[in-house]
């Protein structure tokens, strides 16, 4: 039998984007898409698929009672009399000549009925008609205008030649508002035309004015309007009036009442109607716009029936309820006469238009304002259970059900009562949507049905809010469209709108504005928090705050409090936090205003507590904050809790009046208010522009910048907003807007736009980008590490002692991260700084509220202390009282009664001279104080002094110190996803990589300044250029190095650079590539938008470094390098004790240390330990940080790390446990050295540093002289450098024989020769050398040694000791010929530094010249670059010498040459 082929044509709407604009395609080829098995399928995409939902005509006008709409384009139609007879639109390859509502009237197409002509250009004879007038269609939906033109002439895929033009409102289009087409694009002989006209401008009366806007913010009641009679009208709940008397309302929104039920009869134009027993009435018809009123969408019908003298009113008053589109309006109010009517409307369609999808179970749209959290319903085991008559319903939210029967990973699931048959209705996931209002979870991807496509099963829970309902139960509604339905009341889906957290002094109209202190769901930071640390741990207070909304979801806190008190419990000596007292306070009001600079936040209705007196009342939290100009980065300080009320102190700047700045360098940039910190989006504006996918529409205009960016710092973004001159195609109501949300991603990358959404008219656009990542501070003890300096400022070598600081009559005791006089000193309790007085000091601050800051626009690091004492008192008339003063002879530290019937005090510090007085008034606040640290490079320590004082109440100082001094030298070694990069290899102590490109020359030195550099080249550069001109630009500075690793390339960024332009400074990248030579650096490119220089390098130095483990035995290691064993001796077997850890609230450790476990220590439970954390001042208290078991120990570059386990739990996270790791360096100057503590990671792992002889043998396998048999083989020169090696080679030994021969032909010279060469070597045999240590600047830095190797003259030459012993480093006796047995190799920043005077570098004579010579001649500043540009390392006067590599000397001729041995090239020691 034979098969017969089957046809199946398919049909679908398709819409085809042309030009830009968005057009019905009304004739395109039928393709074939598939053919198998004599199954044929063709697409065909035509306008006859369609369902016609639009008006149409056949002139050139529209009208409609309906939709109350009127269009005529008679006025576009060109006849010719007055103007021209066509209008012309440039296609390209075509030219059109175009009439509308007539035929177009040119030569060359008369006759044809032609309202479209085409004219090729190339050849003006082919003309076609590309549309009838008689074939004239004009078509409206949806708000798009549409002419057509079709049956015109045949053209070769067998379709007549089409014409679409679409209208587009514009009412200052040109040709008097006419306008004129444009050609926009052709699909398959369909010509597209775009024409910007004002007899375009259509006017809908009903769904169009169903929208309102207030500013960025769009709201649409549409979803509320009723159109047709299968609908119902809305009936309104009114329970005033009984049974018998009840009148029924029934509502429609932007239409009129549907004639339906009930309501058949009211009013024809009614949009609201009444119905009784006395028949209909009309309480209003739908004639004006929605409009916004008090944060509502408030509706006005009017003109209704007849009441009186005038008409019935009535208004509706809508409240964004989210997730409820059901519930019906409510009669609030009506007047007797029954002439006005109000109801109130809670609706999902009253929430501004908005669409964003969150993670873990939460939501927060930036644009409504609401947050959502539902993951507490969701249930770590088990499922919520829905039963229906054949089926039971199984769901969580956001995770999996847990239910033998249900697939494992489902969210939901569907089990037949009968036969227990399972179904998967969706895997879960904790996406939670927000959308116009809804809150949902949608689950996908469940079992497919058993249909022809296998559609899968998807759930869709809609989660409703009932704030007396709790956590609620899900309902199921119905199975629809392969989704299932579930709604769910719950409290949790009720949002929590933030309050105002603006307030206005009503006596000097100063506005203040706390909302940057609010902390938000889904924002960065979780919450405030507030220490009680007063006394033992186990009495310890932890506070969490919020700033005009509730907590951000804390275990244990209620949900709605502001303010939450948490208590320590002690687990087998590890503290954990448990919640004490859930709700201290909820936010109901607003910030209101103290005093100038002063306002009070007050949380009220907490959880019930009872007064010292037996009142039964409820908790109030009262948080006062101060303005602090330039106190960044605050948070609140516990101060008092009593009879029921816990009061806090902030000082911020957040609390300072609102200031206008204007700055032409913001024009691009905003500044966070409270933290001081300016976003700069300049580096980002490009000439070129962004090309973004996804829009589909090219050349629409959508937006130009309309101001500054604008700081979101709830949702911590940064927004720049984009508004258009074009009308919007879906609403001619608007024109296009743009949106961009800057994120923080930090990295080296500026990132790029990419499309997020889009809706009708709006474009919201998404860049992940470093320039607004906010400046963060971590603070650990005394050290203080800025993030976007990269760089940690410590101050604990200004802590060791206190400060006196005089002004006037007033001293000052200042202490750094320590306590400052106390009481037996005249000073106080616990102060930071402290007034200090005969009888007891003031306290300017507890040492327990200190906080460290940097403050970039200073480069300044800022310490404060507050809550101190009380203020000193003022007068009445709010003039500061002083103390002391006299009077009558006698000096007084208080008010006084004497002489009068209130305390007073005096205003000058004698009254008895100057009668200054006033009654006194009692501060509330509380003294404070701050300490400024400025960079001083010639200051050393320094010394504070007094910069301001304010009111006896704040004192601030100015402390210029070395101290903070931005570093010339930056961490060179660094890990990053488990491996360690070390670039010290590419870092110079002496001089810096120099090359030269197009003309400029270029210096580099990683992780430190350029040595010997251009004169004008910073000492703080790391990168300089200098032009051929000799001008010289910083590209770089040492302290902004950043060091990343991208896609297997070692990332190494400076910044602050020359000014480039008004708003940005140069910049520099460099990408290091892994390699097998040192490599050098080459210019790659210069960004002119951003001013970034980049550079590229193919080193070794790239290439990550993995760490070899070894063995411990009993304190003895065997090097793996040269296999031979060596002990650790004394450190392995004595107690060691580490400090220098102080942390912020006062506490410091010390860390008893025992390699081979701690037997003797003070504190018994210590024993068996290798590392045991104590604290000096309490002998009870003690924890094992590091045990021998699973210790490791490993090798890398010749330092020891060594990694102890412990049992004891992290206190910040009890999944964990802590760790220890100390890490050993090489010091020949030292026996055992000491352990320093250096750090606690995030992840409780401690950490140490310890410099001791005791692991220098591990460094002896690196000297090429000690290297085993297995030390790997390292390639010397490169194949081609070794090429050119051997031709250099033959050709001088060739002319060195030359040379021979006529320096020997004769006897007499044979003779001088060989006298002259026996002299020469017995005066050599009498130079020896000494080495001496070169003192220098940087000494202390790590194990940075130079020595001077001088020339003295020895009477009988004696043999010396040969290396280093115990330690140190012998004289040692060198003779000239032994100098060529020395060694150069790579320079390694962390090595010695050696003089040898009379020696000479000169450049290989190889391709390529010498990446890195390790000599120099004294006498000349450095090498320069060969003539090819090739980079070079630039040398000072002291050459250092790297860990030599075995390569033996390779004597070149009897003239002393001997080869060096390196991997990027060869460097010739020339004696």
């Amino acid at each position: 039998m034979t098969a017969v082929p089957e046809f199946q044509i398919r049909q679908a709407p398709v819409l085809v984007a042309a030009g830009g604009y968005v057009a019905q395609a009304w004739g395109t080829i039928p393709k074939l898409t598939a053919k198998s098995n004599c199954r044929y399928e063709i697409e065909w995409i035509t306008e006859y698929a369609c369902h016609r939902d639009y008006l149409e005509s056949k002139t050139c006008s529209l009208s409609s009672e309906q939709h109350d709409i009127t269009i005529d384009l008679q006025p576009l139609r060109q006849d010719g009399a007055l103007s021209s007879s066509y209008y012309a639109s440039d296609g390209k390859e075509y030219m059109f000549y175009l009439n509308v509502c007539g035929e177009v009237e040119v030569p060359f197409c008369s006759k044809k009925e032609a309202a479209i002509c085409q004219v090729k250009k190339n050849e003006p004879s082919q003309i076609k008609v590309a549309g009838k007038y008689q074939n004239q269609t004009l078509r409206y939906s949806d708000g798009d205008l549409t002419l057509i033109y079709s049956g015109g002439d045949e053209c070769s895929s067998g379709f007549q030649r089409m014409s679409v033009i679409n209208f587009e409102c514009n009412k200052t289009a040109g040709n008097d508002g006419k306008g004129a087409p444009v050609f926009s694009g052709e699909v398959d002989c369909t010509y597209f035309f775009t024409w910007d006209t004002k007899y375009a401008c259509v006017k809908e009366k009903e769904d169009l004015l169903c929208s309102v806007a207030d500013g960025k913010k769009r709201y649409d009641l549409s979803a509320l309007a009723r159109h047709s009679e299968p609908e119902q009208n809305w009936e309104a709940v009114d329970g005033s009036q009984r049974e018998t008397e009840k009148k029924h309302f029934f509502i429609n929104i932007c239409h009129k009442v549907l004639q339906e039920g009930q309501a058949r009869g009211c009013p024809e134009d009614a949009a609201v109607c009444s119905v009784d027993k006395s028949g209909f009435k009309s309480l209003g018809k739908f004639i004006s716009s929605p409009t916004k009123e008090r944060g509502n969408l408030q509706l006005s019908y009017s003109d209704g029936s007849d009441c009186g003298h005038r008409k019935i009113t009535t208004n509706i008053t809508l409240i964004c309820k989210p997730g409820d589109l059901e519930s019906a309006p409510v009669l609030r109010t009506s007047e007797d006469n029954g002439c006005f009517y109000e109801f109130e409307w809670h609706t999902a369609a009253a929430c501004v238009l908005s669409k964003t999808e969150g993670e873990n179970c939460t939501v927060f749209d930036s644009q409504a304002g609401f947050s959502f959290d539902l993951s507490p319903l969701t249930k770590k085991n088990g499922a919520y259970k829905i039963e229906t008559d054949k089926y039971d319903f199984y769901i969580n939210v956001c995770g999996a059900v847990s239910v033998s029967s249900c697939q494992p990973d489902s969210g939901a699931c569907q089990v037949a009562k009968s036969g227990n048959k399972a179904w998967n209705l969706g895997l879960s996931n904790a996406k939670l949507s927000y959308y116009d209002g809804m809150i949902q979870l949608n689950y996908k991807d469940g079992m497919p049905y058993n249909n022809g496509k296998h559609t899968p099963r998807a759930t869709l829970i809609t989660f409703l809010c009932d704030r007396e309902a709790g956590v609620g139960l899900p309902e199921y509604q119905e199975e629809d469209n392969s989704t299932y339905n579930f709604r769910w009341y719950t409290s949790y889906a009720c949002p929590e709108e933030p309050l105002e957290c603006v307030v206005t002094d009503p006596s000097t109209l100063e506005q203040y504005d706390l909302s940057s202190l609010a902390k938000s769901e889904g924002g960065r930071g979780g919450n405030w928090y507030a220490m009680d640390n007063a006394g033992k741990h186990s009495t310890w207070r932890k506070y969490y705050i919020n700033v005009c909304r509730p907590l951000n979801p804390v275990p244990g806190c209620d949900r709605y409090a502001s303010v939450c008190q948490m208590k320590y419990n002690n687990d087998q000596g590890s503290f954990s936090e448990v919640v004490s007292i859930s709700n201290l306070g909820v936010a109901k009001t607003g910030p209101t205003v103290e005093d100038s600079g002063s306002l009070l936040i007050e949380y009220v209705n907490g959880s019930a507590c009872t007064t010292s007196d037996g009142r039964l009342t409820t908790y109030t939290t009262r948080i006062h904050l101060v303005c602090s100009r330039g106190s960044l980065n605050t948070h609140p300080i516990f101060s008092l809790s009593w009879e029921c009320v816990v009061s806090f102190l902030w000082n911020t700047e957040a609390a300072c009046p609102i200031q206008i700045m204007t700055d032409t360098d913001q024009a691009c940039s905003i500044r966070d208010p409270n933290s001081g910190f300016v976003f700069d989006l300049n580096p980002l504006n490009s000439s070129q522009g962004y090309v973004v996918s996804g829009i589909g529409k090219t050349f629409v205009d959508i937006g130009r910048v309309t101001g500054p960016p604008i700081l979101n710092p709830i949702a911590n973004e940064v927004y720049l907003n984009f508004e258009s001159s074009t009308p919007c195609l879906a609403d001619k109501h608007f024109n296009y807007t743009s949106l961009i949300a800057f994120h923080c991603r930090r990295g080296v990358s500026m990132g790029a736009p990419m499309l997020l959404r889009t809706s009708d008219c709006d474009f919201v656009f998404g860049w992940e980008t470093p320039l607004v990542c906010p400046d963060e501070v971590k603070v650990d003890g005394c050290s203080l590490t800025d993030e976007q300096l990269h760089y940690s400022f410590n101050l604990s070598s200004l802590s060791k002692s206190t400060f006196k600081v005089t002004r006037d009559s007033r001293t000052y005791s200042v202490g750094v991260c320590t306590a400052a006089a106390g009481l037996d000193e005249g000073g106080c309790k616990d102060g930071g700084v402290c007034l200090l007085s005969r009888n007891k000091g003031a306290s300017f601050g507890r040492l327990a509220s200190m906080r460290l800051d940097y403050r970039h626009q200073d480069e300044a690091v800022i310490l404060s202390y507050a809550n101190g004492d009380n203020c000193p008192p003022e007068t009445e008339e709010g003039d500061p009282c002083v103390f002391p003063f006299i009077f009558n002879g006698k000096s007084y530290e208080e008010c006084v009664l004497e002489g009068r019937a209130r305390l007073w005090c005096s205003t000058t510090a004698n009254y008895d001279r100057d009668r200054e007085w006033g009654f006194c008034r009692h501060s509330n606040s509380h003294r404070m104080s701050a300490i400024i640290f400025k960079c001083d490079e010639e200051a050393d320590i320094g010394r504070p002094q007094v910069f301001s004082e304010v009111r006896g109440c704040e004192v601030t100082f100015e402390w210029k110190t070395k101290v903070v001094c931005p570093p010339k030298k930056m961490e060179c070694k660094f890990i990053q996803k488990h491996k360690t990069y070390d670039l010290r290899l590419l870092s110079s102590l002496t001089g810096s990589w120099f090359f030269v490109h197009e003309g400029d020359s270029y210096y580099i030195n990683l992780c430190q300044k350029i040595y010997k550099g251009p004169l004008d080249c910073s000492d703080r550069a790391s990168i300089c250029k200098k032009s051929a001109s000799g001008v010289v630009q910083v590209l770089g500075l040492v302290h902004t190095q950043r060091l990343d690793v991208l896609d297997d390339k070692v990332i190494v960024t400076y910044s602050k650079g020359y000014q480039c332009g008004e708003n940005k400074t140069a910049s520099a990248v460099i990408e290091l590539t892994c390699a097998k030579t040192v490599g050098r650096p080459s210019f790659m490119r210069f960004d002119i938008d951003s001013c970034t220089y980049y550079f590229s390098w193919d080193s070794r130095a790239a290439c990550a470094v993995k760490p070899q483990e070894v063995q411990m035995v009993n304190g003895t290691i065997t090097n793996p390098i040269n296999g031979k064993s060596f002990s650790l001796g004394d450190i392995y077997f004595k107690l060691f004790s580490a400090s220098g850890d102080m942390r912020t609230n006062g506490d410091k450790y010390l860390y008893e240390i025992q390699l081979s476990s701690i037997t003797s220590s003070r504190n018994p439970a210590c024993s068996g330990a290798n590392i045991c954390q104590v604290k000096p001042n309490d002998q009870h208290f003690s924890r094992k940080v590091g045990t021998s078991d699973k210790t490791k120990y490993y090798v890398q570059d010749g330092d020891l790390d060594v990694v102890f386990a412990s049992s004891s739990k992290c206190g910040k996270d009890k999944t964990k446990s802590v760790s220890s790791t100390i890490f050993f360096h090489c010091d020949p100057l030292v026996k055992d050295g000491i352990p320093e503590f250096s750090h606690e990671t995030a992840d409780c792992q401690y950490l140490f540093s310890w410099y001791t002889s005791a692991v220098c043998p591990l460094g002896v396998g690196l000297d090429g002289d000690s290297a085993g048999e297995d030390t790997p083989e390292h390639r010397g020169l490169s194949e081609r450098s070794q090429a050119v090696g051997a031709v250099l080679s033959l050709l001088l030994v060739a002319l060195t024989g030359c040379l021979l021969t006529l320096l020997l032909y004769k006897k007499e010279r044979r003779e001088i020769v060989l006298s002259r060469l026996t002299s020469c070597c017995r005066r050599s045999a009498n130079v020896s050398y000494k080495y001496s240590k070169v003192n220098k600047e940087e000494e202390a830095d790590e194990n940075e040694t130079e020595w001077l190797m001088e020339e003295i003259q020895v009477p009988t030459p004696r043999p010396g000791k040969e290396g280093q012993e115990n330690g140190h480093v012998t004289t040692k006796s060198v003779k000239a010929e032994a100098l060529t047995s020395l060694h150069g190799d790579e320079q390694d920043s962390e090595d010695e530094v050696l003089t040898i005077p009379e020696v000479k570098v000169h450049l290989g004579r190889g391709t390529g010249a010498a990446s890195m010579p390790h000599g120099h001649t004294p006498q000349r500043r450095g090498l320069r670059e060969s003539a090819d540009g090739a980079g070079v390392l630039l040398r000072g006067d002291l050459v250092r010498r790297g860990k030599s590599r075995p390569a033996p000397p390779k004597t070149v001729s009897s003239g002393g040459l001997a080869a060096f041995h390196d991997d990027s090239d060869e460097d010739l020691l020339h004696i």
